[in-house]
């Protein structure tokens, strides 16, 4: 996605839940209005060139390989269906849940763990 003037899609998000949500570096790059966290790069992490295959969100919480929610349940997990939309990006139905900033690097450090990167 280099060229700025190719026409751009949306990503697909698959059906997400409270206990099933989006996170990683895409949840990392959205933010609710007023939020200091997140939002550098939007575009490129929810958009993909048109003429390219449509990326899929990754992703985190139960049924996937990265679970936190038996320690973390629900927390920092919320419904970003009207923030997506304002911005072009719709699911195909119901909310779309997503990890907000603490709870995207508690993933991305569970993943690291389970990779053997760790302290």
């Amino acid at each position: 996605m280099t060229d700025d003037n190719a026409t751009l899609q949306p990503i697909h998000i698959p059906p997400t839940t409270l206990r099933r949500y989006v996170s990683f570096n895409r949840a990392l790059n959205l933010r609710e209005p007023g939020e200091d966290t997140g939002d550098w790069h939007f575009k490129v992490m929810f958009f993909c060139a048109a003429d390219e295959p449509q990326k899929v969100a990754s992703l985190a919480g139960e049924g996937t390989k990265i679970d936190t929610t038996p320690s973390l349940g629900e927390l920092g997990v919320r419904d970003m269906s009207d923030e997506l939309a304002r911005k072009n990006v719709k699911a195909m139905s119901g909310p779309i849940y997503v990890a907000n900033h603490y709870r995207a690097i508690a993933d991305l450090a569970l993943a690291e763990l389970m990779k053997g990167r760790g302290p």
